[in-house]
């Protein structure tokens, strides 16, 4: 059969072509089935090992920043804590919460330049958990001196809460409080509210175990 296959391949200068393409034809055949797959796998297997280190990578930077990350949750789980512990008005009971409150809006009324003619505590109301203490303010003022008290309440850190505001120009001859012939004055009324933790019954366990221990005193 070798010798049938050779007798039928062409001689000369066909042969010698023949014999150059099996030549060349013989690595390409080779690099194509054997080189160049597996330089394939290789060229993928070093791409997974990259995009794994690169995920690795990542990885690491998380958790070294872990401990970090925890620090500024406690830090701002410690903040909105004490935020809103500051925006309740001090008392155990809704009378001594209703004091504090008058003092605290005093000293804003002193601080804006503004004296109150009528202070009175209105009655305390239950908001969920809460009690909801309030004052009713009466005074005579200047627009502008009673503008910064109003802004002196919102600014405050206790959550205070104006309703119910009520203005009356006056035409007779008031003083104080910045009041002039450029700056008129204002009869103003409004409500003031701030709240406490707690509930009425807990004030009324309060008030009974005050009565007990002033009878056993006695």
């Amino acid at each position: 059969m070798t010798a049938a296959l050779i007798k039928w391949l062409p001689d000369g200068k066909a042969g010698q072509m023949l014999a150059i393409g099996l030549t060349l034809a013989a690595p390409a055949l080779f690099w194509s089935i054997c080189i160049q797959p597996s330089m394939g796998f290789y060229a993928e297997r070093e791409s997974r090992l990259t995009d794994q280190a690169a995920v690795l990578a990542h990885m690491q930077t998380i958790a070294d920043a872990l401990p970090a990350l925890h620090r500024i949750a406690k830090t701002a789980k410690t903040d909105r804590t004490t935020n809103a512990a500051s925006a309740l008005i001090s008392g155990d009971t809704d009378a001594i919460a209703a004091a504090n409150l008058q003092n605290a809006v005093q000293d804003l009324a002193a601080g804006s330049g503004v004296l109150p003619s009528s202070v009175e505590v209105l009655p305390a109301t239950q908001r969920g958990a809460f009690r909801r203490i309030g004052l009713q303010i009466e005074t005579t003022a200047t627009w502008p001196t009673l503008v910064g008290l109003l802004k002196a309440m919102d600014d405050s850190a206790l959550g205070l809460v104006v309703d119910d505001l009520s203005l009356h120009a006056l035409t007779g001859a008031a003083k104080g409080n910045g009041i002039d012939a450029s700056h008129p004055a204002l009869d103003a009324s409004f409500m003031v509210f701030a709240f406490r933790a707690g509930t009425d019954t807990s004030d009324r366990a309060l008030a009974r175990s005050a009565a007990v221990m002033t009878n056993q005193a006695n």
